[in-house]
């Protein structure tokens, strides 16, 4: 059950890093 939950917690880390890296890409294109 922890496990579940750390790897819930990272993908949702991961997920928000992604979306950073992106809209930084957008500003970036802009």
């Amino acid at each position: 059950m922890l496990m579940y939950s750390r790897f819930k917690f990272n993908q949702i880390k991961l997920i928000l890093l992604l979306l950073e890296l992106h809209c930084q890409l957008l500003h970036l294109i802009c």
